[in-house]
């Protein structure tokens, strides 16, 4: 964290930003993203997805959630198993509102609806939860 400060966040390059997010080390994690945050990909998502930190994981449901279109609704679903229930609950509240359907806490029956209907799938415009 000190040699981010030292050397300015700023002067990073985008893919070094991008391999931050998938560090331990929160601090760490949150600088680099708030650099990404505004224009992050869904591709630049992925490191933190698979992060260990649930927080990191939490920021990724986050920008999935503001990103809302058809493949981020696909890796929300891929997020309904996540080891932390915080998580699990989070990710079956976005979806809810992405996809207007009230399925309970079962991540099967998300599974299923969104095998039956992701091809004709339109995202709701609205703006979601989770970190902004």
């Amino acid at each position: 964290m000190f040699a981010l400060e030292k050397i300015g966040i700023q002067g990073i390059a985008r893919e070094q930003l991008v391999q931050l997010l998938s560090y331990t080390n929160l601090p760490i994690v949150s600088v680099a993203f708030n650099q990404l945050r505004k224009d992050i990909t869904l591709d630049e998502v992925t490191p933190l997805m698979t992060n260990s930190l649930p927080m990191a994981r939490m920021i990724a449901l986050g920008s999935l959630a503001r990103i809302g279109d058809k493949p981020a609704v696909e890796r929300m679903v891929s997020m309904l198993h996540d080891p932390n229930e915080a998580i699990r609950w989070r990710v079956r509240s976005n979806l809810r509102q992405a996809t207007g359907q009230k399925l309970g806490a079962d991540p099967a029956a998300y599974e299923k609806w969104w095998a039956e209907n992701k091809e004709t799938f339109t995202p709701r415009a609205q703006n979601f939860g989770g970190i902004r």
